[in-house]
Order: structure tokens, then sequence, then C-alpha cells
């Protein structure tokens, strides 16, 4: 075949895989490719019987594999996705029930097993992270935090190139999740097709909480975009091969420039995607306040220590959705910084020592007050009340 009609057909191939309704599933025998390979290995190094979830696992192709290549190891395994996989993926559901040891593997939905906290050894996102908006990005590591026992592991895989084109697509590079993650192991490599294959092995004392999670992501969208267009335009009149080997690409100028034009409009819609994001409903937001208000009085008096932003959406997940706490935490931040912190808003791993700000949540906000008033409104009268004596409040 002429490579010209060859290429013309691949593009076309491409646009139309992008205009899907809804991104491809890999089939549940996809398990003798280097990236279920790895994923199989890390999942015992520092496990002998794990407790396995699988975020996202689609149509069971890791449980096929371990069902399939490690029968004779001790493991348990469970599988989450938005929908319960023995509905939406009933054949393959009913093909590995049939298979033996049927009592080592549940299935179940995210929004259920977010109740399942501190359950599992390994955790595995694989060939997920690019299909999602940046919202869903952080929850997924959120969830991932919770789910994960102390001394848990995460095993995060993603294609950086895909073969076929998706709906709303936008990869993540190794570099990308480096600048998203506390102390990530990268152990990502290069296809023997050439396609750069991110993988990170995490520790779970260091998954980054949702609190301020969503704005970097916002960020590195941003910057994601507006790099790549630079790189797009700039492609008619200069060359940058270095860079484009970086990215999977140099094989087919042609090619090349409708991958990145497609993740360019796809990093810009998820941008805007996050910037019309529905608003919150204001009484969630309130209750919320008022929780988070208890929880840093039950963890002041009972530990010594106002607690972290980790460990209020540690405590507070399965009751509010991530979106709120944070909303409500950022109500609460409001003009209170002013008295000393007391909410560590600025780094959300440190736990604060015990300080006069307490006395401020307790006395001047009042914790009826955000109840009856509103998060919004308590702390603004709060601060209208008290700017006189704002030094007596500082630490």
């Amino acid at each position: 075949m002429n490579p010209d009609v060859e290429a013309s057909q691949r593009l076309f191939k491409f646009y139309r895989d992008c205009l899907r309704e809804i991104p491809p599933v890999a089939p549940i025998d996809t398990i003798r490719d280097s990236q279920t390979a790895r994923v199989l290995a890390e999942i015992f190094v520092d496990h002998r019987s794990p407790a396995i979830v699988d975020y996202g696992c689609g149509a069971l192709r890791l449980l096929n594999a371990l069902l399939t290549k490690c029968p004779e190891r001790e493991w348990s395994y469970c599988g989450l996705d938005l929908e319960p996989p023995e509905i939406r993926f009933s054949g393959e559901h009913a093909q590995l029930a049939e298979l033996p040891q049927r009592d080592r593997w549940t299935t179940d939905t995210l929004s259920s097993a977010r109740q399942a906290d501190r359950s599992f050894d390994v955790a595995v996102l694989m060939n997920v992270l690019h299909e999602l908006p940046i919202a869903d990005v952080a929850t997924a590591f959120q969830d991932i935090r919770r789910l994960l026992k102390p001394g848990g592991v995460f095993l995060l895989i993603d294609t950086v190139l895909l073969h076929e084109g998706e709906p709303r697509f936008v990869p993540f590079y190794p570099w990308e999740v480096e600048e998203l993650t506390y102390g990530a192991e990268n152990r990502s490599y290069v296809s023997k097709s050439g396609i750069p294959i991110s993988v990170f092995r995490i520790q779970q004392r260091n998954l980054p909480c949702y609190w301020g999670m969503t704005s970097a992501i916002h960020t590195l969208m941003a910057v994601k975009r507006d790099h790549w267009s630079r790189l797009s335009a700039e492609m008619s009149r200069k060359e940058n091969p270095e860079q484009m080997r970086a990215l999977g690409l140099g094989k087919h100028r042609e090619l090349d420039y409708a991958y990145l034009n497609a993740i360019i409009a796809n990093a810009s819609y998820r941008v805007q995607e996050f910037a019309i994001r529905p608003q919150l409903d204001a009484r969630r937001v309130d209750e919320c306040a008022h929780a988070i208000v208890m929880t840093v009085q039950h963890t002041f008096h009972n530990e010594g220590h106002v607690p972290s932003a980790e460990l209020v959406f540690d405590r507070l997940g399965e009751q509010f959705e991530y979106a709120v706490i944070e909303e409500a935490l950022m109500a609460l931040q409001g003009p209170v910084p002013a008295y000393g912190v007391l909410l560590p808003i600025t780094d959300p791993r440190r736990s604060l020592t015990p300080s006069s700000a307490w006395d401020m949540l307790e006395d001047v906000i009042g914790v009826s007050s955000i109840q009856q008033r509103g998060v919004r409104a308590a702390v603004s009268n709060a601060v209208a009340l008290d700017h006189g004596d704002r030094s007596e409040w500082e630490t």
C-alpha cells in the first residue's frame, strides 16, 4: 500500500476513535503484554499474600492475569469501577466466575468501596489516568490513599502514547506524575514498539490528598496545553527530534501533528470543564464545615494537636464528597489566617501544635453559628466583631 494512503487511513481512524462516546476498555484476554507482566511482578514485591484493589478494573483484565498466571500465589482481589463490573461486563464476569478460586475475588462500585478504609495492601490504577477529568484524578488518588493500609503500595501504570484515539484523553508523562506526587519510585520504561509507559510505585504515606491537588492538576493541564501548542505551531518550520522522542513521537510528522493537536484540544477541554463545574450545595458545605470544626476539636482535646488537612479528608471522606470538604476548608480559611492559622491550609501534610487560635473558632466564630448561619457568614461575622483585637489571636 502507498505510504501516504496508509498514513491517511491511520489518521482517519485516529480521529474517528477520538469521537467515540466512551473510552475503549482493554479486553479481558490482554494479559501477555509488558504492562501486565510489570504489574504482576510489582504486586508481590512487598507482600507475600497481598489484598489487591483494582481501581477502574474495566473488563477484569488484571483479575484474569492473576487467575491465569498466579494461581499458586496467595492473594485476594477486589475490582472497582463506576458501574458494577458484573453488570457492565457480565460476560467477562461470568467467564471468570467459572474458574477455580472464585472465593478469592469480589467486585464492587467505586462509591460503595469508599467505606472500606485501610483494607488493601496494593492498589492498581492501570491505563485509567489519561481518561479522567481533573477533579476525578484527585478523587482517585484520595480514594486510593484511604483504601490502602499503612505500608500499602499504589501502582500507577499508564500508556503515554495511545495506539488508538480516545475521547478526551490527555496522557500524563513520567515527569508530570513526579510533579504531582511525593517520593514516587519512577519505574517507567519504553516498550519494544517505542511507546513510553509510565510506571510508578508510591507508598501510601506519600500519596497526596485531595486538598490542593485539583489546582495542581489544573495548572499542569494549562501548562501542557500551552507548551504543546507552541510545539505544534513550530513543527512547520523547525524540528525538535529529542523532544519528540521524549513524547513517543517523531516517526511520522503528519500523525504527530494530529496527535499533538488532539491532546491540545482535550487539555483545553479539561481546563474549561474544571472551570465551569457545577456549584456545590451550600447546605452540604455548611454541614461539612461544622464536621471539620468538630474533628478539629476532638483531635485537639484527645491528641493534643490540630489535625492536618490529610487527616480531615481521611476522616470525613466517607461522609462528604471530597469537593465539599475542600470547599468547606476554603470557607473556613477565608480571613481566619489573619488571626493565626488554625487549619493546615498551606501544608496538607503538617499537623499544627495547639494555640489560642482554637479559642477563636470555639468562642468567636461559634460552632453552632456555622450550622445556623452558614460557614461563610459565621466566619465573616467573627472577623467583623473581632477586627480590633486581631493581635490577640495571632500566634
